[in-house]
């Protein structure tokens, strides 16, 4: 289960990377393929199953209590995912590529900062 968390880990800074440097890359797919219904089933599946995951090993990190509320936190997420809905979550999906473009830098640092704990915290 750690690999696992380490690999999410890697994939979470390597989208803030891409933030980073390609902004434009990460809106453009989100604007076209955000009413897809794959885009929000995975996006309430992979927080559910990593805020799981993170709850179910925080005892094995270096920062137990951290972890297991990161862990809530991404849980609580992808209810709120779920409760919102498939056409709300479009239409919010939308208005933050749109109105919150040149945030993206900003969102980046915080998924590679985010993306490094969870990586430092387990290894």
């Amino acid at each position: 289960m750690i690999l696992l968390i380490i690999l999410f880990a890697i994939l979470i800074f390597v989208a803030g990377v891409v933030l980073m440097i390609r902004p434009s890359l990460v809106f453009d797919f989100l604007g076209s393929n955000s009413d897809k219904g794959w885009v929000y089933a995975s996006a309430i599946v992979v927080r559910a199953l990593l805020g799981w995951i993170l709850i179910q090993q925080a005892v094995n990190s270096k920062f137990p209590l951290t972890v297991e509320i990161f862990g809530w936190l991404m849980l609580a997420a992808a209810l709120f995912l779920l409760l919102l809905g498939r056409a709300r979550f479009t239409r919010l999906i939308r208005w933050l590529t749109g109105k919150l473009g040149h945030l993206s830098r900003v969102a980046g640092v915080f998924a590679m900062i985010f993306g490094a704990l969870l990586v430092y915290v387990f290894v």
